[in-house]
């Protein structure tokens, strides 16, 4: 884990690495065909990016990740408290899963939690997306 991930005063920070992906990706787009050249993963999210759910259920966590390359893919659930109204840290069961990850909404109804995917790929220079989900706690 890095001091981004357990440190709030950090938030942008953790995202400047992938940032710079982009650039990276853009340059090798003008210099190379496009199959010599890495692209970004897909991410889709099974479901509306904004879901009601009730404190104290769980809400299953479902998307599908591909990648135009071929290349192989990891993924990665994990709560984004930097935009979270709920105070309490939930915990993701199988976080590394596309279809088993799911949470226990905090007992905190009229409060948010968000979620993020990220799903990186194993080209070359390795590329990194990302996708949220807001859960509005009823």
């Amino acid at each position: 884990m890095s001091e981004c991930e357990i440190n709030d005063e950090c938030s942008i920070v953790r995202f400047l690495l992938y940032a710079n992906e982009w650039d990276i990706e853009g340059a090798d787009w003008c210099v190379k065909e496009f199959k010599d050249a890495n692209h970004a993963p897909v991410i889709q999210i099974k479901g509306a990016l904004n879901m009601t759910v009730k404190a104290g259920e769980t809400a299953k966590l479902e998307a599908t990740a591909t990648d135009p390359d071929g290349n192989n893919l990891t993924t990665r659930w994990w709560q984004y408290s930097d935009a979270d109204s709920a105070l309490t840290k939930v915990v993701i069961t199988h976080p590394d899963s596309l279809d088993q990850a799911s949470f226990v909404a905090p007992k905190e109804p009229g409060k948010q939690v968000h979620l993020i995917l990220e799903v990186t790929d194993d080209g070359t220079p390795p590329l990194t997306r990302y996708q949220r989900i807001i859960f509005d706690i009823q």
